[in-house]
């Protein structure tokens, strides 16, 4: 089975956290695709998702590593440390998310966790990278009480110790 990245939180009933919903759509992959991943918590093989720009290396195999973790090391050096990070509040992004959004929130339904996704990614948009983390941490903690919240993550704690 292949290993799988992404942001699961919105399965589970919360919302992501640490920039997730700032930082996957349209930075690393198509907008509507990066808004759909997070607000569905639809997770990509990691194969897949190395295609995708989501993984920016790969190493198929143990011998491989070090060499990606060279590259990996060699691009951090070239470039540096950023400030704040490109988010989706940057004004050349803002048009391509507009219409991912707008087409999501008839998919979601009455999806709690997805809607905050979705709220998070529009104050990003609309007040930058600190308001939408700020975003995210209320509905993070708003989310992890209610009763789905807590069915979902019970059930994936179930799921998990099944599989050890």
């Amino acid at each position: 089975k292949p290993y799988h990245v992404g942001l699961p939180e919105a399965g589970l009933g919360i919302c992501p956290g640490w920039g997730g919903t700032n930082l996957l759509p349209a930075r690393t992959i198509d907008a509507s695709e990066g808004v759909e991943l997070v607000a569905t918590a639809r997770t990509l093989a990691v194969t897949d998702a190395f295609r995708a720009g989501v993984v920016q290396e790969f190493a198929p195999a143990g011998a491989a590593l070090l060499e990606a973790a060279a590259r990996a090391g060699a691009r951090l050096n070239k470039h540096g440390p950023r400030a704040t990070p490109r988010c989706i509040s940057d004004a050349d992004v803002k048009p391509m998310l507009a219409g991912a959004l707008a087409g999501l929130e008839a998919k979601l339904g009455n999806s709690a966790a997805g809607a905050a996704v979705l709220a998070c990614i529009r104050i990003g948009l609309d007040r930058g990278w600190e308001a939408g983390l700020d975003a995210e941490r209320e509905n993070l903690v708003r989310l992890r009480g209610t009763p789905e919240a807590k069915a979902a993550i019970e059930a994936f704690f179930a799921r998990s110790a099944k599989t050890k």
